[in-house]
């Protein structure tokens, strides 16, 4: 201990010593160090094991502000958010210290260790959640007989014909010090006689406070408690020292050590006091009754130990807390059932099974089995004892109930009754079931029935009966009895119909239901377009044939409505309409197609002129030809033995425009009549070409002919700049290129409309890419030089070429071999260098490569031995 630090030093040693002289020794200790720097104040913390904030905290103790001192000293500001960014980092702490309920301080610290608890284990489970975390003491509450000592704070008021409003701390000597009056004894008094001994020592300075009669007053209150250190040891789950205040019980200061582990005993926490057992608890008490004795106040240098568990015995089955109990010697399946909160409802007291081991001194040597089974009645063995081990199962009573009836089916309430309130079958239906819903079947009811093997059987009774009293059934445990309606035994009555005009539906029957009800509600019967596209003069009805298990068709007509209102149907009757299409087609259309607007096939309507589809069409395109159309109409080829004819029609243009109410010579359109709109060759070509690149006047161009060349439209662009390059230029065609590669292109390549031409330019760089060459680079370019000379600035080939190839900027490519191809390169051209992908190696190649090289090692081997040896 010779070199510990002296803050260690000063609060372990000079504790009664006033606070100006500990500052003083402070000082001469830190020079006797030669500490003169934050770095080495910080160092000598560290290698003493203490944090900069355990460093504050026995400082304020202490009655020292550490900052304070420091930046006297060393000029050093050591508050709260510089240590949280830079000194923190400094230091490794080693020491957990928990601040338990000191002013703006919380139980749990941010450095405290809190383990998940593990539920499976009775008790712990109250440390999951600190209760004290949020709450400080009220110290307005303490009890007069509360002990006085250095570090507890009073609020001194006198108040009346005097007044003093004072706040005072007991320093480290027990004394309260009142400016100009005096020194006041204060630790060792009791909070009662410290205020009767304070009224005699004020009494002297203040009239009134002690004479009668009385005209000035006293009020004396504790506004803070002295922290005090204990130390919880064993099996909580951050053990060590903790600083609580001088209020807190042993429960205060488990929670301050984040509580304890599922290893460790709460039935037998101990405090020792002055090396001497001062008191057990059994946190047991706390848990299930919500008492300890918080009488006992912790002191200065406590010990709470926390020893491990006394043992595990499993409670499981019909309990309220199924857990793993700890209990003590001599302690009973009543004690276990009691921490449980009791028996479920359903526990079952007659048969709990109990696992147990056997304990070591009773085992027998050469026994194969240490474990055994016992089935105990609780009814007679309450106070069994339990020990280490055991597993204690508390089985649940038969789910199965008595006295039940079960009633389901074709009633009002279906459901399980008593038998003793329905003890026939016709109390059961009509009170029970609240009698039979419509449509439920006469001539049966049925009663499922399952004896005490499991088996079950039924009676058939006459539901009628029943009901008119003519049976009387009584009913037995477990009986089922099954209500059926119509449906059930009949099957559902239902009438189909499909076709023209309805989706195929079905409905339910009903008595006098008619055809015409079913048509009418299942069409538009009366729509104008339904009449016009339905088969009025037929319309079929298939009834089924009982006899012959067939359906039978008959055939009605819709224009005969008062035959169809009488002919009233029968269940599982079909009714099926049908529409003109039959026999013609009630869907006429024709096309109209070409420079119009919107190309589409219409239905024909009545009447309909070539006019007319023209505007169902959107009208003439820009370059129709708008005076004539022609009519291909479909023809039938055994009536003419032609396919189709071709009619031209003069276009009515006042018509179409709606300046006449008719064509002056209408053509009426017929089925299949495709309307053709025809347009003149090229009127509806692009009448541009754009010219960009290395030109002295790029932009877009007029074309007014076929047959000009490039060269023609290169002069109309004022002709080549200085940087023009033409074995990179392109000409793009409807988006795809054009190549010309040589002058003689250039003069014979004819352009058309719409085309686009790029005139290369020397300015552009040449590109090496891919995954075969060292390093991408954009190179200039440099005449006649070629794809090698570029490969070699971009770092060279890498091993395992796959591909190598030039991409023009004219659209084309090339590729460059190993000896003979090494094309030149132009502007803008790309050179794209691929590597080979790596091969994976089989097990039998890399055998083969392992035995290669140790050859080849064992050869050269041989050969350095034999020079060596000659």
């Amino acid at each position: 201990m010779k070199n510990t630090f002296l803050l260690f030093f000063l609060f372990s040693s000079f504790t009664l010593i006033s606070q100006k002289s500990k500052e003083v020794l402070l000082s001469n200790e830190l020079d006797k160090r030669n500490i003169t720097t934050k770095a080495e104040a910080i160092d000598e913390l560290n290698r003493n094991g203490i944090t900069l904030s355990q460093a504050q905290e026995m400082a304020r103790i202490q009655g020292i502000d550490l900052n304070t001192f420091l930046s006297n000293n060393f000029g050093l500001d050591f508050s709260e958010n510089q240590n949280k960014s830079n000194l923190g980092s400094d230091i490794n702490d080693k020491i957990e210290v928990v601040i338990d309920t000191i002013p703006n301080k919380n139980f749990t610290s941010s450095n405290q260790v809190v383990d998940e608890i593990d539920k499976t284990y009775f008790g712990y489970e109250i440390f999951e959640n600190n209760p004290f975390a949020e709450k400080d003491y009220l110290v307005g509450n303490i009890d007069e007989g509360y002990l006085l000592s250095p570090g507890d704070e009073l609020r001194i008021t006198v108040f009346g014909n005097n007044a003093l409003n004072s706040q005072n701390k007991i320093d480290l000597n027990g004394n309260i010090i009142f400016p100009n009056l005096g020194v006041f004894q204060a630790a060792g008094n009791t909070l009662k006689t410290a205020k009767s001994r304070l009224k005699l020592f004020l009494g002297k300075f203040y009239n009134g406070l002690v004479s009668s009669p009385q005209k000035t007053f006293l009020d004396v209150s504790l506004t803070q408690i002295r922290p005090v250190t204990v130390n919880v040891i064993g099996e909580a789950k951050t053990p060590g020292p903790h600083l609580v205040n001088g209020l807190a019980s042993v429960l205060n200061a488990i929670y301050s050590a984040g509580g304890i582990k599922t290893s460790g005993s709460l039935r037998k926490v101990l405090l020792y006091r002055n090396d001497k057992l001062q008191k057990e608890f059994d946190l047991y008490d706390y848990v299930t009754q919500g008492n300890i004795d918080s009488d006992v106040r912790l002191m200065n240098s406590d010990i709470i130990f926390i020893p491990p568990r006394l043992n595990s015995v499993k409670l499981e089955g019909g309990v309220n807390n199924e857990s793993i109990y700890e209990l003590k010697q001599g302690e009973t399946i009543n004690d276990i059932i009691n921490f449980s909160g009791g028996f479920k409802p359903n526990a079952s007291m007659e048969n709990a099974n109990l696992s147990r081991i056997i304990p070591f001194e009773d085992r027998v040597k050469g026994e194969k089995y240490d474990k055994y089974l016992s089935t105990i009645n609780l009814n007679d063995n309450m106070d069994f004892e339990l020990i280490d081990g055991d597993v204690l199962s508390i089985s649940t009573i038969l789910t199965k109930r008595l006295n039940e009836v079960t009633l389901k089916g074709n009633v009002n309430k279906s459901g399980t009754f008593s038998i003793d309130a329905f003890a026939d079958l016709k109390s059961l239906i009509l009170i029970a079931g609240k009698g039979l819903l419509p449509n439920t079947y006469m001539d049966k009811v049925d009663i499922i029935k399952e004896n005490s093997l499991g088996e079950k059987s039924f009676k058939t009774y006459n539901l009628r009966n029943i009901l008119d009293g003519t049976s009387t059934i009584n009913l037995e445990q477990d009986d089922v009895v099954k209500i059926y309606s119509l449906t059930d035994v009949e099957g559902e009555k239902t009438i189909n119909i499909s076709g023209f005009g309805v989706d195929n539906k079905t409905v339910f029957w009903r008595k006098n239901l008619s055809m015409f009800d079913i048509i009418f509600e299942s069409t538009s019967f009366n729509e104008l377009e339904f009449q016009s596209k339905v088969l009025s003069s037929r319309v079929d009805l298939e009834s089924f044939n009982n006899e012959s298990g067939k359906f039978l068709r008959n055939v009605y007509s819709l224009d005969d409505v008062v035959g169809l209102k009488k002919t009233f149907l029968s269940p599982s009757d079909k009714i099926i309409l049908y529409s003109k299409s039959v026999t013609s087609n009630i869907n006429p259309t024709i096309t109209i197609f070409g420079s119009v607007n919107e190309p589409k096939t219409i239905s024909l309507n009545e009447n309909m002129t070539v006019e007319d589809a023209i505007l169902s069409g959107g009208g003439f395109e820009v370059f129709a030809i708008k005076d004539k159309v022609d009519v291909v109409r479909k023809l039938t080829f055994s009536k003419d033995a032609l396919f189709s004819r071709t009619i031209s029609i003069n276009v009515d243009m006042d018509y179409l425009l709606g300046l006449t109410k008719s064509p002056v010579e209408p053509f009426y359109l017929e089925d299949n009549d495709v309307v053709v709109v025809r347009k003149n060759n090229r009127d509806d070509l692009v009448a541009t070409i754009k010219i960009n690149g290395e030109v002295n006047l790029p932009g877009v161009y007029s074309f007014p002919k076929y047959g000009l060349k490039l060269q023609d439209y290169v002069e109309y662009a004022g002709g080549f700049t200085d940087f023009a390059n033409l074995e990179s230029s392109k000409l793009l065609r409807d988006g795809k290129a054009v190549t010309f590669n040589s002058k003689s292109d250039f003069k014979s390549l004819i352009v058309f409309p719409g085309d686009e031409i790029t005139i290369g330019s020397e300015t552009s760089n040449v590109l090496v890419t891919g995954t075969g060459i060292y390093l991408e680079t954009f190179s200039a370019w440099e005449k006649n030089k070629r794809s090698r000379y570029y490969i070699k600035k971009s770092g060279g080939l890498k091993e395992r070429i796959e591909s190598k190839l030039v991409i023009r900027n004219n659209g084309s490519s090339k590729k460059i071999s190993n000896f003979f191809s090494n094309p030149i390169i132009y502007p803008g051209d790309v050179i794209v260098v691929e590597q080979k992908l790596p091969r994976e190696k089989s097990e039998k190649t890399i055998g083969d490569e392992f035995v290669r090289i140790f050859s080849i090692v064992s050869g050269a081997l041989t050969t350095i031995l034999l020079v060596t040896k000659l």
